[in-house]
């Protein structure tokens, strides 16, 4: 699965699905580096963090739905830190509400933010937008705004490795549901041993009871 420039293929050019994505990463690990490929060295210099799949798309789609269906109002999804938007591009298709991409484009990083995803902080996001629910891949660091965000009360989806992600953050002391997604990749991955840390978590999700589903 290489480009015509040599280079391996862009993995989030185009939605693939679960099996084709984890067989493409075991590839990479064996004959180049899951984390130089996933820091822009790929055919689009793309950095990736949470690697996205059909199947991982369609599971977090219907978990928002789900919500959205509970909630029973009209104010839109945020996805805030969504870097290149790309969680949100896969999203919109199959979500039955407005999506709105934001990221404060202040990280350390070589990301190509397209002009729909807005200039903004996350917390910044929440008080502009007043969302139904917030989506959080791959929190950085240092950040503690999703720790912000769940005390508010609102509605979060948190995706990411909790080794590697907001590891200062409180947020995990409150109630939350983690889903075991069996889809979820992540760049920390190893994928030829099957070691896989990421996964979704939910806090303040409709339904759930001290922190368990229903």
């Amino acid at each position: 699965m290489r480009a015509k420039t040599s280079q391996y293929i862009d993995i989030h050019g185009e939605l693939y699905p679960y099996d084709k994505v984890l067989s493409f990463f075991e590839t990479v690990e064996s004959e180049f580096d899951v984390l130089r490929y996933c820091s822009g060295a790929n055919a689009a210099a793309r950095w990736i963090f949470q690697v996205y799949n059909r199947e991982f798309i369609q599971e977090l789609a219907d978990l928002i739905n789900e919500a959205l269906a509970i909630l029973g109002d009209s104010k839109p999804v945020l996805e805030v830190m969504g870097g290149d938007g790309r969680l949100s591009e896969f999203l919109k298709a199959q979500v039955g509400s407005e999506i709105i991409c934001t990221d404060s484009r202040q990280g350390g990083y070589d990301i190509a933010y397209p002009k729909w995803v807005l200039q903004l902080s996350a917390l910044e996001s929440v008080e502009r937008f007043h969302p139904s629910l917030v989506i959080i891949s791959w929190e950085p660091f240092f950040s503690t705004a999703g720790q912000n965000i769940v005390d508010m009360g609102v509605p979060t989806v948190w995706i990411g490795d909790r080794e590697h992600c907001a590891v200062h953050s409180e947020m995990f002391s409150s109630p939350h549901v983690r889903m075991n997604s069996e889809f979820a990749l992540g760049r920390k991955d190893s994928f030829i041993s099957g070691e896989f840390k990421t996964d979704i978590y939910l806090f303040n999700w409709p339904g759930m009871i001290d922190g368990q589903g229903v």
